[in-house]
């Protein structure tokens, strides 16, 4: 069953700095069936994406906990140069600098990297889950395309992706959810048109 294969994928992982292939663990598990391989792909999947498992550079598996990487919930400084990354596991904030949140923005789930030569800064390593709660702001116009200014300082300006951009005016205030597009591109999707900023009440 996946359960059973998902222990046996960790207890082989088990030990100091363990580094596998998927090679390696195929072979270990003596698996040649193309559905068996199949299943321990998704696997693998899923252990990565809830960062159990990290995958290197060079493809292969280590488990999170003997990677020196740490999770944490960021906390952008209103003045968006900086933040600090509250520890899942209790050991003292990181600070992470503007250019070291590679894209993550306040109260997303992060997977940060500790600089080692002084353990009170980091870098983010991967964006586990963003927040995406109640972020309301107001839009404006800039080459022909639509960016929300959040009425949280705390976060950064996102263009609208365009799809979503029917009823919206200069000055419109929406609801949104932010999306990461390819490249990297933040893009927000309006879920609500609340109004307009200038309309009474709107607040």
């Amino acid at each position: 069953s996946m359960e059973e294969l998902k222990n046996k994928v960790l207890e082989i992982l088990k030990g100091d700095n363990k580094k596998v292939s998927i090679e390696e663990l195929t072979d270990t598990l003596g698996f040649t069936k193309i559905e068996d391989i199949k299943m321990l792909q998704d696997i693998i999947s899923e252990l990565e994406a809830k960062s159990v498992i990290v995958l290197t550079k060079k493809n292969k598996i280590i488990l999170f906990e003997n990677t020196g990487l740490k999770k944490g919930r960021l906390s952008v400084h209103r003045s968006g140069n900086f933040g600090f990354v509250d520890m899942e596991d209790g050991l003292s904030d990181v600070r992470i600098e503007k250019k070291d949140m590679v894209g993550a923005g306040n109260n997303d789930l992060v997977v940060i990297q500790i600089d080692d030569n002084d353990s009170t800064k980091g870098r983010v390593f991967k964006i586990l889950e963003r927040d995406d709660h109640n972020l309301v702001g107001e839009c404006y116009l800039n080459n022909e395309v639509y960016y929300i200014k959040f009425d949280n300082p705390r976060y950064e300006d996102c263009r609208i992706n365009p799809a979503f951009s029917t009823g919206i005016v200069d000055g419109s205030k929406v609801l949104v959810k932010r999306v990461e597009k390819e490249q990297h591109i933040m893009q927000a999707e309006v879920i609500k048109v609340l109004g307009h900023k200038d309309d009474v009440g709107i607040d």
